[in-house]
Order: structure tokens, then C-alpha cells, then sequence
């Protein structure tokens, strides 16, 4: 692939028994003979979703960046009661480079990403994610 080339990409979410297609896109890609370099230009983290990520779950920004480029699956709709927004909160699970396996939560709006949290996934979204997403 060419450097530096962007990457149109859409993405399928499942909001209980259907599908809805949520294009966004990858931007940034580049590669070379080291190694994949992989950075997101549409994904928006407010200086508070930063500080959380970083004092409570020990989470970087290009760690969700790689979890963004290692997800295998569709992303799924956040339909809990004290979850539900306009437009809907979407979320996947999927490793680092490192292998660290991360719960994804953001809102897709104005074609950009706005990241809302992202953890260390526990055992139930992975089943979620396992049975639903992939």
C-alpha cells in the first residue's frame, strides 16, 4: 500500500436484531519496512476523557488507537438505560499491539470518533463481544 494513502472503511454495528452501517474513517495509515505506523486524525479525546484514561485505567491514547486497528468484528450499540445517547454510544473489545485486551466506548458523529472510555476488558464484554461482535 502507499504511504501515507488514505483508507475509507465501513464499519457494521449491531443494535439488537439488526444491522446499521456507520461509515468512518482510518486516517493516517502508513507503512513501512519497520514496522505498521497507525494514527487516527478523526478521533476526538476531551482533556477529561484523557485525564481518566491515564489516573484510572492506564490507558494512552495510541494504545486506543491500536485497539481501533486491531478490531476484529462489528461494533456493538451500548443499549443500557444509563448509557443510551444521541447518537448511540458504540463499543468493541480488541487487543493493543501488546496484546492488552481493551473495552472501546465512543460516539460516531460528524465523522469524527469521540472516544467517552476505554479499559481493560473484563470477562463479560468479552463474552458479549465474543458472541455478538465477532
Amino acid at each position: 500500500m502507499p504511504e501515507g494513502k488514505r483508507y475509507a472503511m465501513t464499519a457494521y454495528i449491531q443494535h439488537s436484531n439488526h444491522h446499521s452501517v456507520v461509515p468512518y474513517i482510518h486516517t493516517g495509515v502508513s507503512f513501512n519496512s519497520q514496522h505498521l505506523q497507525y494514527s487516527m486524525d478523526n478521533l476526538i479525546i476531551s482533556e477529561a476523557i484523557l485525564a481518566k484514561l491515564r489516573d484510572k485505567h492506564r490507558v494512552d491514547r495510541r494504545e486506543v488507537e491500536q485497539a481501533f486497528g486491531n478490531k476484529c468484528g462489528i461494533f456493538l450499540v451500548d443499549d443500557r438505560e444509563d448509557h443510551q445517547s444521541d447518537p448511540p454510544t458504540l463499543w468493541f473489545v480488541a487487543p493493543t499491539n501488546k496484546g492488552r485486551l481493551l473495552k472501546v466506548a465512543f460516539i460516531f458523529r460528524d465523522g469524527k470518533i469521540f472516544l467517552r472510555t476505554a479499559y481493560d476488558a473484563d470477562m463479560i464484554s468479552q463474552s458479549i463481544y465474543d458472541a455478538k461482535g465477532r
